[in-house]
């Protein structure tokens, strides 16, 4: 799977996590809310993706851990509020195996006057 974020001119950052690896643009298969993620909101994220059959095991594919999945998720959005110079993240392809979760790959776009302008991010109601 991927796990990422970005910024919305309108709304802020965005937590976003989806098919990971080279199904990302073919499947667009996504989810995303504003920080900070709730326990729920982290678990609806990983719940709405068409994906999240594999990810409990299917078959061949053997399920991986719920609550890394979710911790990663909470991470990126913690890392989201509290790193405002923090433009883009992306971890693709996130591997989450029986007892973990990890990036293979992250790569970081940063935007230094972001830093400067030290927004009030609130979650709407």
């Amino acid at each position: 799977m991927l796990v990422g974020m970005s910024h919305d001119p309108v709304v802020g950052p965005v937590i976003a996590c989806g098919a990971g690896g080279t199904q990302v643009e073919p499947l667009r298969d996504l989810a995303g809310r504003p920080p900070p993620l709730t326990d729920l909101d982290a678990h609806v994220m990983v719940a709405e993706l068409a994906l999240h059959p594999l990810l409990q095991g299917y078959r061949r594919y053997l399920g991986g851990d719920i609550g890394a999945r979710e911790m990663l998720l909470h991470r990126v959005s913690r890392l989201a509020l509290a790193r405002l110079e923090i433009a883009e993240l992306d971890g693709n392809p996130v591997v989450v195996g029986p007892d973990d979760a990890f990036a293979g790959d992250v790569r970081v776009r940063l935007d230094w006057p972001r830093a400067e302008l030290r927004l009030s991010v609130r979650r709407p109601a």
